[in-house]
């Protein structure tokens, strides 16, 4: 008796064992490497769409874990001619977090000589 009873013990043991780590992954998995659901690279060209001028037809999005953890996707925009060739660019960064465009940094001057 004493053995089914250590035996029965043991499986329960297992199993919460398993459940719990199951669990953990499913957590540190699940969605994306912050834990946090991020914005779909086709709602980051949505956004991007929005702040550009109409003739910005082509679209290239790429995602970027900054520094600090936080994470964004920046979408560089293309104006093409009739030949398919860039005639003008743009990019607008959209946080993958709230969806929403931020400001690019000032460009950094050159050193004149």
């Amino acid at each position: 008796m004493k053995r089914w009873l250590l035996l029965v013990s043991a499986i329960a043991a297992g199993i919460i064992v398993a459940a719990l780590v199951l669990s953990a992954i499913l957590v540190f998995n699940g969605s994306g490497s912050s834990g946090v659901d991020t914005v779909s690279q086709e709602e980051a060209v949505e956004v991007a769409r929005v702040h550009a001028p109409s003739e910005m037809r082509k679209a290239h999005a790429r995602f970027i874990q900054r520094a600090d953890g936080s994470e964004v996707w920046a979408v560089k925009l293309f104006a093409l001619n009739d030949q398919g060739n860039v005639t003008r660019s743009m990019t607008v960064v959209v946080d993958a977090t709230t969806g929403l465009a931020l400001p690019l940094p000032a460009p950094r001057s050159r050193p004149s000589g």
